[in-house]
C-alpha cells in the first residue's frame, strides 16, 4: 500500500509546475511525468520516484517554494481541481505532449545565465511541441512506451 496516493504526488507535481497553463498544458505536463514513471525515465517506474528524482522537477528542489506548498493543498481550491481533471485526463492516454519525456518553461528562471536548458539544446533531444509557456521535448535516446 502506498502511504501517499500517487495520483496525489502527481496532481501536486502537475500543481506546482503548470497551475497557471490553460488545460492542454496541464494534460501534457501530467503526460509527461506519468510517461517517465512508464518508462523509467529519470525514474525507478514510480510516480513519486520519478516526481522526486533530483533536478528533473523545479517544484521538488531544495530552494523552490513550491516544494512545502504543494503539500498543503485543499481538494476545494478550482485550481487543484482542474490539475485533478487533467491528470485524469492524461491518465485516460491522452497525447497533447506527442510523448515528450522532457520540457520547459519558455521564460528563463531567475538566476539562470543561459536558458533554454543545456539539455534542450543537445542532438539527442527533438523540440515537439508548445503548449502557452512551456516547450515539450522527446529524448531520441529514450525507449519506447511498452
Amino acid at each position: 500500500m502506498n502511504l501517499i496516493a500517487p495520483a496525489a504526488i502527481g496532481i501536486a507535481c502537475l500543481w506546482a509546475e503548470a497551475r497557471g497553463e490553460p488545460h492542454a498544458g496541464k494534460v501534457a505536463v501530467a503526460e509527461v511525468v506519468q510517461r517517465r514513471a512508464r518508462l523509467r525515465y529519470a525514474s525507478r517506474g514510480t510516480i513519486a520516484s520519478t516526481v522526486f528524482w533530483p533536478y528533473q522537477f523545479s517544484c521538488v528542489n531544495t530552494l523552490d517554494p513550491q516544494r512545502v506548498r504543494m503539500f498543503d493543498l485543499d481538494t476545494n481550491d478550482l485550481v487543484v481541481q482542474a490539475c485533478q481533471l487533467a491528470w485524469y485526463e492524461a491518465e485516460s492516454g491522452s497525447n497533447l505532449s506527442r510523448g515528450a519525456v522532457l520540457y520547459h518553461t519558455i521564460e528563463r528562471p531567475p538566476g539562470r545565465k543561459s536558458w533554454p536548458p543545456k539539455w534542450a539544446r543537445s542532438a539527442r533531444v527533438l523540440e515537439v511541441v508548445r503548449i502557452h509557456r512551456h516547450v515539450f521535448y522527446v529524448d531520441l535516446d529514450a525507449r519506447k512506451e511498452p
